[in-house]
C-alpha cells in the first residue's frame, strides 16, 4: 500500500498486524528533523561547539567511526567538575530548540494516533529524549501516560497504555536526577543493555509479543546497534522473535544495497527515496501522516481511496504513483464498505480493475460480485472467468443467477424504463442473447478452464488406470459408469480472440458466438486416445457392449452443446469436418478431443455387433430417429 505518490510500499502484513493492534512504532531522532532537531552526529556537534571545545585525537577517531556514544563517554571525564552533568546540560539546551517550528508536531501527531490499537491503547516507544510527543499532544488535546526509563512497563502486560521513553525524557523543569538518567553515552548504553540489562529486557519482551517497526533511525545509528545487538543475543538462546520492520531512506540507485545492510540487521526494510545529497524526508512523514488520516477515519479513509480511485484506469498507476495498491488495501477491508462502495459506484468502475489489478481473492468477495453483475453483457469477463481455476465462489454463482432471472423477469415484463435505467448506469450490466447462452454454459458446469495445463501425463492416465483396476475387479458398475462420463464429459473452451475483425467490434448484436470469443469443443480430459491406449485389454474390450449407452449419450451431449453455440442443428453438424470417415484406413485412427466419442461409440457398436448382431442393428437403426447426421 502506498499511501502517497513517490512514497515507500508499507506491505500487507504490516497494514494488517497494524489494524490488529500488534504493531509498536519504535521511534528514532529523524522524526524530529521537521523541528530543526539533529541527528545523533549533529547532537554531537551542537553540544562541542557549546561546550566550546574540539575533539581530541581519540575523540575523533570514535566519532569519525560513527561512534557518537563512545565520543560522548570521552569527552564527560574531561569536562572540568561534574563533566557529566554538564554535558547533559548542553545537550537539553540543543534539543530545547525547535518546539516553535511550523508544523513541527505533525509527525509526532501522525504517531500518537498510528500507536493507538482498536481498543484506543496507546503502545509508543522513542529512544528521543525531547519532549516533542508532549507538545503535539497539547496541541491535538490528547492525553497519555508516559514511562520514563528506567521505570518502564511490561511489554506484554495489557496495562500497558501510554508513552515508552526507553533512554530518558528530558525534564520539563530543572532536574539533575533526569539528565543523568539519560541513556546517552557508551557507558550508558553498557549498563542500560549489558549489566543491569534493563533496557534489554524491554527490547526482547516487546519484540517477542509484538510486531516492531522502526521509524526514524539510519542504518548505523548506534541506537538501533545496541536494540539489535540485545536481539541477536535472544536468538542465540533460541528465541523466536517477530519479524522487525523499519522505515529507511535511500538514495536512487542504492535499493539493493541497502535492502542487504539493514537485513544484515535483522530487520526487513520499507525503503523510501531519498535524492541524492539531500536531506528531504518528505516522503516519510506525508506517508505517517496520510497513513494516520486513513486509519483515524477508518472505514470512511479506505472509503474515500475508492471514491478517488475508481474511476481511474488501473492501467495507469506506475511504481511511482501505485493508486491500484491503495484500492486493493481498501477494498480488502473485513467489513466489506469499501468494496460494496466499489461495486454500487456510478457509473461502474472499469472491467480493466479485474483484468488487470484483481486476484481470484478479490474476485471472491461477494461485494465484488455485485460489481461484475455490472458486466455480463462483456466477453472479457466471462473469458476472464473461464481461465481461472478451481470452481467459481457460490456467493458468485448466486448473484449471476439472480442477475439473469431478473434481467429476464423486466424483459418478460416489458418493463422498458427501468432496463434503460440500468443501461444508463451499467451499459454493459445486460446481456444479450449469445451472452445468456454462454453464462448458462458457465454456471452449468460447461465451460472448461482453458488455462489448464494439458499435459497428456496429468491425472487422466492416472485416473483410467484406477478406474481399469476397479473395472478389473467389479465389472462394470453404475458408479464405474458415472466415473467414466464425468472423465469424458464435452465442454467448451472459450478463449480471448487472436484476431478481431474491426467491423466486428461495432455489432451491436452479435449473431455468431465467434464474434464475442474463440471457442472449441472439447473434453473434461485432454489426450484421451492417448490415455485410451493405456488400458485397452481385455478387460476393456470385453466392458465395452455395456459402456455403448454411455458413449451414446456423451457424444449427444457434445453435439447438443454445438447446437446451443450455434454450430449444429438436426440436418448439419461438425463431425464432416473432424472424422470425415469412420474407416481408419482414410484417417488419422486415433482422432482427438470430441470426435473421439466418434471413434468410442464405433468400437462400443462394434463389440455388440460382434455378440448379437440383431441388437446392433436395432441401435443402428435407432440413430437414424435422433437429430445430428
Amino acid at each position: 500500500m502506498q499511501f502517497i505518490a513517490n512514497g515507500p510500499e508499507i506491505p500487507n502484513v504490516l497494514l494488517q498486524a497494524h489494524e490488529e493492534g500488534r504493531v509498536v512504532f519504535f521511534c528514532g531522532a529523524g522524526i524530529s528533523y521537521p523541528a530543526g532537531l539533529p541527528d545523533f552526529k549533529g547532537l554531537v556537534e551542537q553540544i562541542y561547539r557549546r561546550i566550546g571545545t574540539v575533539f581530541t585525537e581519540r575523540e575523533r577517531y570514535a566519532f569519525d567511526r560513527e561512534q557518537y556514544d563512545a565520543t560522548l563517554n570521552l569527552l564527560e571525564p574531561r569536562l572540568p567538575g561534574d563533566g557529566r552533568l554538564a554535558m547533559r546540560c548542553e545537550l537539553a539546551k540543543v534539543l530545547e530548540t525547535g518546539l516553535g517550528h511550523k508544523d513541527a508536531y505533525d509527525t509526532h501527531a501522525a504517531l500518537l494516533h498510528l500507536a493507538c490499537n482498536p481498543e484506543d491503547t496507546l503502545r509508543l516507544v522513542t529512544t528521543n529524549f525531547d519532549r516533542m510527543f508532549h507538545a503535539a499532544a497539547k496541541h491535538t488535546k490528547q492525553k497519555f501516560h508516559a514511562y520514563t526509563a528506567p521505570m518502564l512497563p511490561i511489554p506484554k502486560n495489557s496495562r500497558w497504555n501510554g508513552l515508552v521513553y526507553l533512554h530518558g525524557r528530558l525534564p520539563e523543569e530543572p532536574d539533575d536526577t533526569a539528565l543523568n538518567r539519560l541513556v546517552v553515552t557508551s557507558g550508558d548504553f553498557g549498563l542500560a543493555y549489558l549489566t543491569e540489562r534493563w533496557a534489554a529486557r524491554f527490547v526482547s519482551e516487546l519484540f517477542r509479543n509484538y510486531v516492531v517497526c522502526f521509524v526514524g533511525y539510519s542504518i548505523n545509528d548506534p541506537v538501533l546497534r545496541y536494540m539489535m545487538d540485545a536481539l541477536a543475543a535472544d536468538r542465540m538462546l533460541g528465541e523466536v522473535t517477530p519479524q522487525a520492520w523499519a522505515l529507511g531512506d535511500c538514495e536512487p540507485g542504492q535499493e539493493h544495497r541497502k535492502t542487504i545492510e539493514w537485513e544484515a540487521k535483522g530487520v526487513t526494510p520499507i525503503l523510501y527515496e531519498v535524492p541524492a545529497g539531500s536531506h528531504d524526508h518528505s516522503a516519510l512523514y506525508q506517508t505517517l501522516h496520510a497513513w494516520a488520516d486513513t486509519y483515524c477515519d477508518d472505514i470512511q479513509g479506505k472509503e474515500r481511496i475508492v471514491d478517488n480511485y475508481a474511476l481511474k484506469n488501473p492501467s495507469d498507476s506506475t511504481p511511482q504513483n501505485n493508486f491500484v495498491g491503495r484500492m486493493l488495501w481498501a477494498l480488502s477491508d473485513k467489513s466489506g464498505l469499501p468494496a460494496k462502495r466499489f461495486a454500487d459506484f456510478n457509473p461502474a468502475p472499469s472491467l480493466d480493475w479485474l483484468l488487470e489489478a484483481f486476484s481470484d481473492e478479490h474476485f471472491q468477495h461477494s461485494d465484488l460480485a455485485r460489481w461484475l453483475r455490472r458486466y455480463l453483457n462483456d466477453p472479457r469477463l466471462i473469458i476472464w472467468i473461464a481461465q481461472r481455476e478451481g470452481p467459481l465462489p457460490s456467493q458468485w454463482v448466486l448473484k449471476t443467477r439472480e442477475a439473469l432471472h431478473e434481467f429476464a423477469s423486466l424483459e418478460r415484463d416489458g418493463k422498458t424504463a427501468v432496463l434503460d435505467e440500468i443501461r444508463s448506469r451499467s451499459p454493459k450490466a445486460i446481456p444479450g442473447p449469445l451472452m445468456r447462452t454462454l453464462w448458462r454454459l458457465l454456471l452449468s458446469g460447461r465451460v472448461k478452464s482453458s488455462g489448464r495445463d494439458s499435459d497428456p501425463n496429468s491425472d487422466l492416465c492416472s485416473n483410467l488406470k484406477r478406474w481399469k483396476e476397479d473395472l478389473k475387479q467389479e465389472g462394470v458398475t453404475a458408479t464405474l459408469r458415472w466415473e467414466l462420463r464425468e472423465m469424458l464429459a464435452p465442454q467448451v473452451v472459450l478463449k480471448k480472440p487472436l484476431f478481431r475483425d474491426n467491423e466486428a467490434e461495432n455489432i451491436d448484436e452479435p449473431t455468431q458466438i465467434s464474434q464475442l470469443m474463440d471457442w472449441e469443443l472439447a473434453l473434461t480430459t485432454d489426450h484421451l486416445h492417448l490415455a485410451l491406449h493405456e488400458i485397452a485389454d481385455e478387460h476393456w474390450i470385453s466392458a465395452l457392449p455395456l459402456l455403448l449407452e454411455d458413449f451414446q449419450q456423451l457424444l449427444r451431449d457434445a453435439l447438443d452443446l454445438l447446437r446451443e453455440l450455434g454450430e449444429a442443428d438436426d440436418r448439419k453438424d461438425q463431425s464432416y469436418i473432424a472424422l470425415p470417415a469412420i474407416n481408419s484406413d482414410q484417417q488419422d485412427p486415433e482422432p482427438s478431443g470430441w470426435v473421439s466419442l466418434i471413434k468410442l461409440l464405433c468400437d462400443a457398436w462394434l463389440a455388440v455387433f460382434d455378440v448379437d448382431s440383431a441388437r446392433a442393428t436395432q441401435i443402428a437403426q435407432s440413430w437414424f430417429e435422433l437429430p445430428y447426421p
